[in-house]
């Protein structure tokens, strides 16, 4: 069962998400960063949504390939989140190039 806690940030994830989708075109600069906060938040605290995204990133290779540049230059945190989205080949193939 889900908290009010996950309810809440699920909430809030798609409320920016919305928010971004309308500002986006806006000349003052909130769109992005709303909708990557929106992002974030459904990574982090919905697992319906993180496997909809492993699964897009599997299909599509570009947007696997932009979401590991992404994460190579975000926090740690953050980092850590978007990595539970990599698809499972990727996975591995990451895992066995640092092993040396």
């Amino acid at each position: 069962m889900a908290s009010l806690k996950q309810w809440t940030m699920v909430a809030l994830a798609l409320f920016c998400l919305v928010g971004g989708l309308i500002t986006i075109w806006l000349p003052i600069p909130t769109g992005l960063p709303l909708l990557a906060l929106g992002l974030f938040l459904l990574i982090a605290y919905s697992s319906a949504s993180r496997k909809w995204i492993r699964r897009l990133r599997k299909v599509w290779p570009f947007v696997d390939h932009q979401m590991v540049w992404i994460e190579g230059r975000v926090g740690k945190s953050v980092g850590r989140v978007l990595k539970t989205t990599r698809p499972l080949l990727h996975r591995k193939k990451t895992s066995n190039c640092s092993r040396g």
